[in-house]
């Protein structure tokens, strides 16, 4: 009997183990993927959820340029926060800096994700943890909701039009 609780718990530490590895090596493809995007400019709206400020949607245009020159353009005021859109592809840029993990599966707008938490290594810094909803087909992140310890957490849905690869 102990043999058997042994290799069904040794068999469960070795599935746990690879689903992990897989977790890492989609955000890596991601990674990868966005990496080659050499620059690209989209259209944002912006809604912000801030406690006790009430205000309108903002429209606005993003710019992006590798390595991580961003610019937001919009006629009206637009508050964000300091840390998210280049800050987490810093971050996923070294495998070592963090550990990822799939914690489920969500349809998005049609499409099924994979739910992927990534969380920090190091404990000290600004990024306590990183949720991805990955298109795993397309490698493509439809949905992101990062927590920071000085900003709160910041919640990004993605639509892509007919430039994505």
């Amino acid at each position: 009997m102990r043999w058997l609780l042994f290799f069904f718990g040794s068999f469960g530490l070795f599935f746990n183990a690879l689903a992990q590895d897989n977790a890492e090596q989609l955000v890596r493809r991601v990674y990868a993927k966005m990496r080659a995007v050499k620059s690209y400019e989209a259209d944002m709206r912006i809604d912000a959820d801030i406690p006790m400020l009430r205000m309108q949607k903002v429209e606005g245009r993003l710019l992006f340029k590798q390595p991580d020159k961003l610019d937001i353009k919009s006629k009206s005021l637009a508050v964000l926060p300091k840390q998210g859109f280049a800050d987490f592809g810093k971050f996923i840029s070294d495998t070592s800096s963090f550990t990822a993990v799939f914690s489920g599966e969500e349809k998005l707008g049609g499409v099924l994700t994979r739910m992927v938490q990534v969380l920090p290594a190091n404990s000290k810094g600004d990024l306590i943890l990183a949720k991805l909803w990955i298109d795993p087909l397309r490698q493509l992140v439809m949905r992101s909701e990062l927590t920071y310890r000085s900003s709160g957490t910041v919640l990004v849905d993605y639509t892509y039009g007919s430039q994505q690869q």
